[in-house]
């Protein structure tokens, strides 16, 4: 009797040890899915702003402006 209660508390004791380095593991992959999706985020930024930048140099507007020679600045001072 007291063999078959030694070998159910080993086998709970193996239970939750598998039990908590699932959650460890559960864990770390939220991390890398959080980071993921942040770049994810970070990446769609930067494709708009290619594909703006992209639509301003096709614009049929910016083909018949001329090219900048001389450029005066104006200072304010207050």
């Amino acid at each position: 009797m007291l063999s078959i209660i030694s070998l159910l508390i080993f086998y709970y004791v193996i239970l939750l040890n598998a039990n908590a380095t699932k959650g460890y593991e559960i864990r770390d992959l939220e991390d890398i899915q959080r980071q993921l999706l942040i770049q994810e985020q970070n990446l769609n930024v930067k494709i708009s702003e290619i594909e703006s930048l992209n639509k301003i140099e096709q614009d049929s507007m910016l083909k018949d402006m001329e090219d900048i020679t001389e450029t005066d600045h104006l200072v304010i001072r207050q």
